[in-house]
């Protein structure tokens, strides 16, 4: 089970977002890793949404404050990256 016992703060997103959206964009455990993704396929994502989230957890063993990336696409899928070089935000 995955953990829930971390702060999410949303720092940046290219679209405007309604409450509840937010809620749910702070909810990490729907995200799978994109580095894993494209590891099993040749994937193509198109893009409805990106938006850049700062982490606080106390129980990541290297650092405990970072940011991650959610990129959402048309299909309703969602992936998750903290390579910060491989995500740019416009708004």
């Amino acid at each position: 089970m995955a953990r829930t016992d971390y702060t999410v703060e949303i720092i940046g997103c290219s679209k405007e977002l309604t409450h509840k959206e937010e809620a749910q964009l702070k909810d990490l455990t729907f995200c799978q890793p994109l580095n894993e993704i494209v590891q099993q396929q040749a994937i193509v994502i198109k893009p409805i949404m990106v938006a850049a989230l700062k982490v606080h957890n106390e129980h990541s063993k290297d650092n405990k404050d970072y940011t991650v990336y959610v990129i959402a696409d048309e299909n309703g899928e969602a992936s998750i990256t903290i390579a910060e070089k491989s995500v740019t935000l416009k708004t």
